[in-house]
């Protein structure tokens, strides 16, 4: 029988160990911090007085760009200019943001009810003229910075955008009075925006 030396089991021993190593990887962490989007400065959207002396069928547009009014049947007398609805998107500059719109609106004396449709919006900073399409059908643009002479810092970015649309009557005005989205029964149009 052979006897196994106490050095030659060391000597396999060290080479068994020396043999098994260990791996190791180091992982960075990171995080991005940018200011918050917000929307602020907000106007109503206002048709205005319109007059009407007879029934039928109406659609009264506002331009978001220019606030312009009209309307296609002689039986309502429209302005000639209305209140475009307008709000201001403040976030970091160069940033690229996702807005969406929704596309209708119902406006209420709480008793009868109007549909605003085609709502559309306007950026004054970039020209982007966009059809609301319902939230969540977006599209991007990004936030230019304000200029040097302006007092907000030079990172931060807003935006002001007009919103129109056509006010729309079917077959004729049940009652006079005040319609708005603010009464009980309208719905008023919604504005979501994100950072990509």
């Amino acid at each position: 029988m052979l006897r196994k030396s106490p050095a030659i089991i060391i000597i396999l021993i060290s080479i068994f160990i020396g043999s098994a190593h260990a791996n190791q990887q180091d992982f960075n962490a990171s995080a991005f911090f940018t200011s918050a989007l917000s929307i602020n400065n907000i106007v109503d959207m206002d048709f205005g007085v319109i007059e009407y002396s007879g029934s039928g069928n109406l659609r009264a547009y506002l331009s978001p760009i220019d606030g312009s009014l009209s309307c296609n049947n002689s039986n309502y007398q429209c302005p000639a200019s209305g209140t475009p609805g307008s709000f201001q998107i403040n976030g970091d500059s160069g940033a690229v943001v996702d807005i969406s719109c929704e596309r209708r609106a119902v406006l209420s004396d709480s008793t009868n009810t109007l549909n605003l449709v085609q709502t559309a919006i306007y950026n004054q900073k970039t020209g982007l003229f966009y059809m609301c399409r319902n939230l969540g059908r977006s599209t991007s643009f990004t936030l230019r910075g304000n200029p040097p002479d302006s007092d907000a810092p030079s990172n931060n970015a807003s935006h002001t955008f007009l919103m129109g649309g056509m006010l729309r009557v079917q077959g004729g005005i049940q009652a006079a009075g005040v319609y708005s989205t603010a009464n009980a029964g309208g719905d008023p149009i919604s504005i979501r925006v994100v950072y990509q």
